[in-house]
């Protein structure tokens, strides 16, 4: 942005060009850059951002200043660094610190990139722990039109992916017990999630919000099954 080329205009001749919308474009702001007025970069990113362009900081956990980035720059996306990505199915250490700030992107509506992902078992790791999200040469290098991911990757997204929609499964024997423990413990988000109900002959979805308040609702049937309850909603 403080390039001499980076001049007024700019950004619309790009999307005259290229057909593209700006929520199609990334501004990344690398965690190397020397910021010294946050108050004026963050109304420069304000400006673009009302046109509809995202916002991502790059090489999130490189260095010293990430989190200040993050607390003043509130972006759209974390770009994780590959040296916390390097061997990450191998080193708890850098599994803890990529769990904090998928936690830290969480609570700030951002989501997380993966940078560097060089093996499969990088892959499926970071596909183990939520992250869907990455970029590296293990997918392929720089190419337009990218390549068709691998099959086993493939599976492996979709999978997690329902796992992830899914948290929850109703069985013909699930008690209201239970669904009570599970709804006290569960940390995850209960916008567009949904529990599978899976009894002989027969699957439904019912969201997790609804199931919330199903329970609340027949809180003195700690000890029944659920199902025989539920059956009234799909009928």
């Amino acid at each position: 942005m403080h390039d001499d080329s980076f001049i007024p205009g700019f950004t619309h001749a790009v999307l005259k060009n290229t057909g593209l919308n700006p929520d199609q474009i990334v501004f990344e702001i690398t965690e190397h850059s020397a910021i010294s007025d946050f108050q004026s970069f963050r109304k420069l990113l304000e400006h673009y951002r009302k046109q509809g362009f995202k916002v991502a900081i790059d090489d999130v956990g490189a260095g010293y200043s990430s989190l200040q980035m993050i607390s003043e720059l509130k972006p759209d996306y974390l770009k994780i660094d590959r040296s916390l990505i390097t061997h990450i199915d191998q080193f708890r250490e850098k599994q803890y610190m990529v769990e904090a700030l998928q936690h830290i992107g969480k609570k700030l509506g951002a989501g997380v990139i993966a940078e560097g992902v060089k093996t499969e078992g990088e892959c499926l790791h970071l596909i183990q722990m939520g992250i869907f999200l990455m970029q590296g040469y293990y997918f392929a290098e720089p190419d337009y039109p990218p390549p068709p991911l691998p099959v086993s990757i493939s599976e492996q997204l979709n999978l997690q992916r329902n796992s992830q929609m899914f948290p929850l499964k109703i069985g013909e024997h699930t008690t209201f017990f239970e669904l009570m423990t599970w709804i006290m413990a569960y940390q995850g988000s209960y916008d567009h999630h949904f529990a599978l109900i899976h009894v002989p002959n027969r699957k439904e979805v019912l969201p997790l919000t609804e199931v919330v308040r199903f329970v609340a609702s027949h809180g003195t049937k700690k000890k029944e099954t659920v199902w025989p309850h539920l059956r009234s909603l799909f009928t």
